[in-house]
């Protein structure tokens, strides 16, 4: 598929999704995106779809003044467009891209100094608490979604479970806040809901520590 394709397809989901036109919706995806960044958008659009038709929620694109999306790793930055979420007109979430997190470690070796670079992490798109800033805190992340537009192996399985670590400890089901999408309980401790996507349909042979950990995994095509 070209890239005019893909974008036109894009800039078609998010003016659906976030009820803004299509010139608008056209304008969050850069001009010179590549394959990698264009599924993250694409995965993005999805995580949308589901918020909307099996959460209920309403999906507010918030600041127009940089209308691309962020595509560099980084902490919070409200100059770039983001995403608010509501559900029966309330405030629930936030969604950004390309967020560093900062880990369980650094909150158990006290939480107080600035993270070292072991103790912060890249999701590609993030769900946090609303007013979340900076880089949020593991407990402020609703989602994080890790997105390979590139064939799943073991280093990206292992990589996952790493993230997974430092987002929460193992737990019984704990209830999050979604009552359908993405679950309504997951077994960290604190509840956060850890989905990867991939183009790949190897993806399902790396699935089953999903089932322990709370992870999902998704064989999703672009």
């Amino acid at each position: 598929m070209s890239a005019a394709k893909i974008k036109r397809r894009l800039s078609d989901a998010f003016s659906r999704l976030l009820g803004i036109s299509k010139k608008r919706a056209s304008q969050l995806i850069p001009a010179n995106i590549t394959s990698g960044k264009a599924y993250e958008a694409h995965v993005l659009s999805v995580i949308c779809e589901e918020l909307k038709h099996k959460e209920g929620c309403t999906l507010i694109l918030k600041n127009g003044s940089n209308i691309v999306l962020k595509t560099g790793g980084g902490g919070i930055n409200r100059n770039y467009p983001w995403i608010e979420v509501r559900r029966n007109g309330n405030p629930i979430g936030e969604i950004f891209t390309d967020i560093y997190f900062i880990s369980l470690s650094h909150s158990l070796n006290g939480g107080s100094s600035t993270p070292t670079p072991g103790e912060y992490h890249e999701l590609d798109i993030v769900m946090t608490n609303h007013g979340a800033a900076g880089m949020p805190r593991h407990d402020e992340i609703l989602i994080g979604v890790e997105c390979k537009h590139t064939e799943y192996n073991k280093s990206l399985l292992k990589e996952i479970l790493g993230v997974r670590r430092e987002m929460g400890y193992l737990s019984g089901a704990n209830n999050t806040i979604f009552s359908k999408w993405p679950s309504s309980n997951i077994p960290s401790d604190p509840p956060s809901c850890l989905l990867v996507y991939s183009s790949s349909n190897k993806v399902s042979t790396y699935s089953a520590p999903g089932k322990t950990f709370g992870i999902e995994f998704t064989h999703e095509t672009m």
